[in-house]
């Protein structure tokens, strides 16, 4: 039986300028180019931030027990568990902060900074968590494992394995970054279809320019932007695991195996919007508009722009003198699962006269929330109110998957100089082919107008036909772009994420060593390396934007080949 324990802290300080300097989007909404637009002075977006002055600390700690148990001659178990309690980062600088929409309904204000919009709380308000950030620890997390080894025959040539386990994340150090960015510390704010364009991108912003802005000035600028406020009682990303193997000695020096590997993901956090813009569809009647419940008074012919997204921002729409002060505010919450399933099966032939070879071929199917696996940040649910609608194939899923190596000397020659010349050298090989990616088309636009701020990496456009690719899958043409329309204004697309498989990969690796022996305990090693020997065109991912005139073209490729040579001298 063993017993330890694991005590860590971590300090992360950052200083940077990330917005500082402005970061401006010319999408091509004007005239169709995103360079057209650029060289017209047509901006769609800018996002302007202040300086970013955030430190954290952040403790961990655990202790374990763990045990071995050889129930019988050919039957194991091993055991363990593990208390692993949750402590909330601790923000050194910056402010965080929680938004609460009872409260805010209730009118409820701040009494730390009574000029925060009503609804938000921070460090020192009544109910806000006293461990430095904005949740609260969780002190009872155990994490139990089990598993077992079964000599089935007890001759040791046929064994069955098997174990399942559970696991806890902690968060990463920079998670709670948005309290450095977001009023009363920093700020974060957008600039839509500026009617001053490019010269002139806060001409319709409330108040002129919001920068310089002084971090900690304690200063709330309108329409700003929270990006990921915490609820105080954020569960831990879990995930649990389990596998069966099943091995058998075949012959002389070859083992084969069948393998099934399990997981599933529980409570990962992903952004979710609670403060996009209603879509009021058509023309103002007697000068209103009506949606939802909602009602505006635009000032133009139509009633939903991009020009008046923040106006119908939910809160603004419920109370203008608050929600004048907040733009995009999204919130963690910790709903998103995803699971994997694969089947691996092996076989090797052990080191014999110096050969070894090895295949091994897997088939698993990787199914989660688009949002969560391919951001360690997490990106915003297209569909606020629906989260399954981002569940599709993982990014990283790779259905079928088959690797062959070899490594083989070559023979010792009798005859003295062909002894000397082709005898000890080592060659080796890999072989690994994989089917496609899978991808995501994305809208290119905010074509639904609920003003997120990652509305183009997020919506979707509607596929119109069954099958989305060419006919040859080419690399000049990989999808059919006929295949894919706009959304309707106001509307999401249609279409899942991760749906579409990209082409499928394969190489071919090789190496060639030799060792010269010197004096007795001295030695040089050559090695020669070459990585896509064969220099295969293996075609990348294609254009996945549908506002980009490439779209569905591959435009690269992998590495070419690659040669390395090295000589290393020991002694």
């Amino acid at each position: 039986m063993s017993i330890g324990f694991n005590l860590a802290h971590w300090r992360t300080n950052q200083f940077a300028a990330t917005r500082a300097v402005g970061q401006y989007s010319f999408s091509g909404s004007a005239t169709g180019l995103g360079m057209a637009d650029f060289l017209t002075g047509r901006l769609t977006t800018l996002e302007h931030g202040t300086d970013t002055a955030w430190a954290s600390r952040d403790n961990y700690a655990t202790v374990y027990v763990a045990d071995v148990w050889k129930v019988k001659p050919r039957l194991t178990l091993n055991y363990g568990l593990r208390w692993e309690p949750y402590f909330s980062l601790d923000q050194n600088l910056g402010v965080p902060y929680h938004f609460d929409y009872a409260l805010f309904q209730q009118r409820v204000k701040s009494k730390i900074y009574p000029q925060a919009p009503a609804g938000f709380r921070y460090p020192g308000d009544e109910g806000f968590p006293a461990t430095g950030g904005p949740m609260e620890n969780i002190w009872l997390v155990f994490n139990p494992r089990v598993g077992f080894a079964w000599d089935v025959e007890g001759n040791g040539r046929t064994s069955v394995r098997a174990s399942a386990g559970r696991a806890t994340d902690f968060t990463i150090s920079q998670l709670f970054g948005g309290g450095a960015s977001a009023p009363p510390w920093g700020f974060r704010v957008n600039a839509t279809n500026p009617s001053g364009g490019f010269d002139n991108p806060w001409s319709d912003y409330p108040g002129g320019s919001p920068v310089p802005y002084t971090p900690g000035s304690g200063k709330f600028d309108p329409f700003a932007i929270f990006a990921g406020f915490m609820n105080y009682k954020m569960k831990q990303p879990v995930v649990e695991s389990w596998n069966l193997s099943i091995q058998r000695e075949l012959a002389s020096n070859w083992v084969a195996s069948a393998s099934y590997i399990g997981s599933t993901s529980l409570h990962i956090w992903a952004l979710q919007a609670r403060n996009n813009a209603v879509y009021f569809p058509g023309a103002p009647i007697n000068g209103v508009c009506t949606a939802q419940g909602y009602t505006l008074r635009p000032t133009g012919t139509t009633c939903s722009t991009t020009n008046n997204t923040d106006n119908r921002r939910r809160l603004y729409l419920e109370r203008p003198q608050d929600g004048q002060f907040i733009g995009v505010l999204n919130d963690r919450e910790d709903g998103g699962t995803g699971n994997y399933h694969g089947m691996l099966l092996s076989i090797q032939r052990r080191a014999a006269s110096g050969v070894n070879f090895g295949a091994n071929y897997t088939l698993s199917h990787c199914i989660g929330l688009l949002n969560i696996f391919n951001n360690n940040e997490g990106g915003e649910y297209e569909n606020p109110n629906d989260r399954d609608f981002d569940r599709g194939n993982c990014e990283s899923d790779r259905r079928h998957v088959l690797n062959l190596t070899a490594v083989a000397p070559t023979p010792e020659f009798t005859n003295h100089v062909l002894h000397r010349v082709a005898s000890g050298w080592r060659l080796s090989g890999i072989y690994r082919f994989s089917t496609g990616q899978f991808l995501t088309a994305i809208a290119g636009e905010d074509r639904a107008l609920m003003g997120d701020s990652r509305c183009c990496t997020v919506q979707r456009p509607d596929q119109v036909a069954a099958d989305v690719y060419t006919a040859n899958k080419g690399y000049q043409q990989y999808l059919n772009p006929a295949a894919f329309a706009r959304p309707p204004l106001g509307t999401l697309g249609n279409m899942r994420p991760a749906n579409i498989q990209g082409p499928s990969t394969f190489q071919l690796d090789a190496a060639l060593s030799r060792e010269f022996r010197v004096k007795e305990a001295q030695k040089l090693e050559f090695r020669a390396e070459a990585f896509n020997l064969t220099n295969s065109l293996r075609l990348g991912t294609p254009q996945m934007n549908f506002r980009n005139s490439r779209f569905g073209q591959i435009t690269s490729s992998l590495n070419a080949r690659i040669m390395q040579f090295a000589l290393k001298y020991l002694f």
